[in-house]
Parts: C-alpha cells; sequence; structure tokens
C-alpha cells in the first residue's frame, strides 16, 4: 500500500497536468488585485474558474461571456432608446414643446367689491308683477311696491 504522502504527490501532480493548479493560483491572484475586497470571496473565484475552464452547465469560458454581455449592454441601449421616447426624462418638469399651453377662463368684471362674492341665486328669477299688484300669496312684498303700516302710526285716508 502507498503512504499518504505518496497519495499527496501523486494527486498534486494530477492537479498540476490538468491544469487546476495554475486556474486556482490565477484566481487568488485576480482577488489578491483587487483594490476593493469582495463581500463573497468564494463566489468571486467560482466566478473566475469558470472563465477559465468553462462551466459544467457548457456556457462555456470567457469569450462567450462576454460577447453575452455586449448583447445584453446592446439590448439595454435600445430598450432604453425606445423607452425615452414615451417617457420624459428624469427630473425635467417642463411640458413637451408640442403641448399647447392651456389659458386660463376670462374673468367677469362686476361691480361689486373684490372681497366680496357675489350672489348666485338658487332657482331662476321669477316674473316680476305688475306695478300696483298684490303680491301673491306666499310671497313676500319688495318695499318699494307695497308699504306695511306700522302698529304705533295711524292710517290716513289717501288723498
Amino acid at each position: 500500500m502507498a503512504s499518504s504522502a505518496e497519495k499527496k504527490a501523486e494527486f498534486r501532480r494530477y492537479l498540476e497536468s490538468s491544469g487546476v493548479m495554475d486556474a486556482i493560483v490565477k484566481s487568488l491572484v485576480q482577488l489578491y488585485q483587487q483594490a476593493e475586497r469582495p463581500a463573497d470571496p468564494i463566489e468571486f473565484v467560482r466566478n473566475q474558474l469558470g472563465c477559465v475552464a468553462g462551466d459544467s452547465s457548457g456556457g462555456g469560458g470567457c469569450e462567450e461571456k462576454d460577447k453575452k454581455i455586449e448583447e445584453l449592454n446592446k439590448t439595454i441601449e435600445e430598450m432604453t432608446s425606445k423607452l425615452s421616447k414615451y417617457e420624459p426624462v428624469e427630473g425635467a418638469h417642463e411640458p413637451a414643446a408640442s403641448a399647447a399651453p392651456v389659458a386660463a377662463p376670462p374673468a367677469e368684471t362686476t361691480d361689486a367689491p373684490a372681497d366680496v362674492a357675489p350672489e348666485i341665486p338658487s332657482e331662476p328669477p321669477a316674473e316680476a308683477p305688475a306695478e300696483g299688484a298684490a303680491p301673491a300669496e306666499g310671497e313676500a312684498a319688495t318695499g318699494a311696491e307695497t308699504v306695511v303700516p306700522d302698529e304705533h302710526t295711524e292710517e290716513q285716508p289717501p288723498a
């Protein structure tokens, strides 16, 4: 039976001959050279190894992934330009140039002071009674047409 040291040496030769050691070293060097350390270093190494040797899902190496990324970026640019035709740009508060300005309705002029609201009748005006005619039952008389004598004054015969 082979000793454990012999097994380790054999396994190491296997990894070196298949390119695994080079791929791992390259991915660790790239991790070391990152300006900001990634939050998940294992995921970083997995991504790097996927680009070096191609992933098991048949997605290919970095070249194929780079092509796919380039295609997706072009699609994003096309969709963004199409979308900008239908939506206003963020931060733009002015109406479009083709929109017609809305004019305010003309103000009505009245002789009433500005701080007094004009009275609006709730019912249409009734026809005015003929001069000298008595008001209809239930209607109040206006001051100019009929004079109601005060209780304390004496009635005088018409002259």
